[in-house]
């Protein structure tokens, strides 16, 4: 369900796409469109069959630069609790979105950087989260080199917990601490703690969690080589 989930995204995000599938659903012909970019919201399958937002960003995030128009995308589903098989939205932020910069996408002063951002927080398997994508239009791709990979300076982590004590996720916090600090000093983990669906904040986004109880941490290390 998820990859047909998958390919009717890309039919909203492009003009003059086919798609056909045998009935046995076990051949596919696709003949893409035009990629056209603009405001789109999809809900991810949730369930047995269906899969978290990460793992249809990683798809959508060769192609989010090169439409016609920005692309700002929302995706509704599950955010946490299936790192062991799809990308996790933290993970997605704090590696593709620099790597697209580094690229160049985002840079000039006509649109904002590339920016992925969890409005709501949806465990698995219920899901019920919601995550903004906002890609701007690629002019051009600058050339990177990675490789020298330095040394790891810092990092940096989230603990996330959905409808379960607080206390649960500041003891993740406080023993991924305790092993960073045995190999160096500058270690920061901060709690994203969700006990509700959430009521509508002061910047006008939506917090809170979905239905389903979940927790997981988050950690990111940066080096001297950026």
């Amino acid at each position: 369900e998820h990859e047909a989930s998958f390919l009717r995204l890309l039919d909203r995000m492009t003009n003059g796409t086919k798609i056909e599938i045998n009935a046995t659903g076990t051949q596919l012909r696709f003949k893409p469109g035009v990629l056209l970019g603009g405001d789109i919201e999809h809900d991810c399958p949730i369930g047995g069959s269906g899969r978290s937002v990460g793992w249809f960003l990683e798809g959508i995030f060769p192609l989010a630069a090169f439409g016609k128009e920005p692309l700002q995308l929302t995706l509704n589903g599950v955010t946490d609790g299936t790192s062991d098989i799809d990308p996790s939205v933290d993970y997605l932020s704090s590696s593709f979105i620099p790597l697209l910069i580094k690229f160049g996408i985002g840079v000039d002063d006509d649109h904002p950087p590339p920016e992925l951002k969890v409005t709501k927080r949806g465990a698995a398997p219920l899901g019920g989260g919601s995550v903004g994508f906002y890609c701007p239009i690629a002019k051009e791709l600058n050339p990177i080199d990675f490789v020298d990979f330095g040394k790891v300076k810092r990092v940096r982590g989230t603990a996330v917990s959905c409808r379960i004590p607080p206390s649960s996720a500041a003891r993740v916090a406080h023993s991924a601490k305790g092993v960073m600090h045995r190999l160096l000093p500058d270690v920061w983990i901060h709690t994203d703690v969700h006990s509700s669906s959430g009521k509508k904040r002061k910047s006008g986004d939506v917090g809170g969690c979905g239905p389903s109880p979940g927790l997981s941490v988050h950690l990111t290390a940066t080096t001297t080589e950026g």
